[in-house]
């Protein structure tokens, strides 16, 4: 009888171990992956790149911290993100990706600025992936 117990409680353990692994892999993309392909996206969209871009840095923080964030994270010197108007339309506690992307593209598409190296800073609403802002 205790053999059988036994074996029982491994098939259950077993069976729960195998649940959870399903669970895991069938799960969607985390919302820094979501965001980091929204923002991608956009650029690509956006903009002319002839390489590129590649995601620098991605932080996902509170719309009241993203003026700290990318003074703290972003490699280029974006020294005023006016995240005024967006406060002003947002909730600050609103979850936002600060993504720095990095790349060469035309400063003025569509092929009427000069081809450069340089980073984008891309906000997107970590929530919807919608991207709230792309600034040079």
């Amino acid at each position: 009888m205790r053999r059988f117990y036994l074996a029982g409680l491994l098939l259950l353990a077993l069976i729960a171990v195998l649940a959870f692994v399903i669970w895991q892999s069938s799960r969607g993309p985390s919302a820094a992956d979501q965001a980091q392909n929204a923002a991608l996206s956009y650029a690509r969209s956006y903009m002319a790149w002839s390489s590129g871009p590649q995601v620098q840095s991605l932080h996902i923080v509170p719309l009241r911290d993203v003026e700290q964030t990318v003074r703290a994270y972003v490699r280029v010197p974006y020294r005023d993100v006016k995240i005024g108007d967006l406060l002003a339309h947002h909730n600050p506690a609103r979850r936002i990706a600060v993504v720095d992307l990095h790349g060469v593209f035309n400063t003025l598409p569509p092929d009427e600025g000069v081809v450069a190296p340089g980073d984008v800073l891309v906000l997107v609403d970590a929530g919807t992936d919608k991207v709230l802002l792309l600034t040079l």
